[in-house]
């Protein structure tokens, strides 16, 4: 019986198929990671006006503070729509004039919103809800 210097079909073939399953994991893993990270990436780029947005929002209520307000506008390809509507206008809290006593209410001049905003870029749209403050000038104090 002679030696051979070689490799059986058989092996050969067990060893295709270790190579193709392992190349074939390979290219799905790295296909799945090519996904997720343009997911990821168009998150980031939603997210990144975020600041500036919500700074243009801020200003604006604070700039005035009447009972309802909404605004709409883009930066950096995102779009944002936003409204603000008046959950609670309240005056500051009660003080009392130590010399005679007497108490000193103020008008409202507080005004809590609840702010809905709205993003999208491209095909991705996300919404948040927040709570903002806004204040009117110092309001003359009334004697009861």
């Amino acid at each position: 019986m002679t030696k051979s210097k070689g490799f059986t079909l058989v092996e050969v073939l067990i060893a295709s198929v270790i190579l193709l399953t392992v190349l074939s994991l390979t290219a799905n893993t790295f296909s799945q990671s090519r996904i997720n990270s343009k997911q990821a990436e168009n998150v980031v780029l939603l997210h990144a006006p975020l600041p500036f947005i919500l700074d243009t929002i801020r200003q604006q209520i604070r700039d005035n503070p009447i009972a309802e307000l909404h605004g709409d506008g883009a930066f950096q390809q995102v779009e944002f729509r936003w409204s603000a509507t008046t959950e609670h206008f309240l005056p500051p809290p009660e003080s009392m004039i130590v010399e005679n006593l007497q108490t000193v209410t103020y008008q409202p001049r507080f005004r809590l919103y609840n702010v809905n905003l709205q993003l999208q870029y491209l095909s991705k749209t996300r919404e948040f809800n927040f709570k903002e403050i806004a204040w009117l000038k110092m309001a003359v104090p009334q004697d009861e």
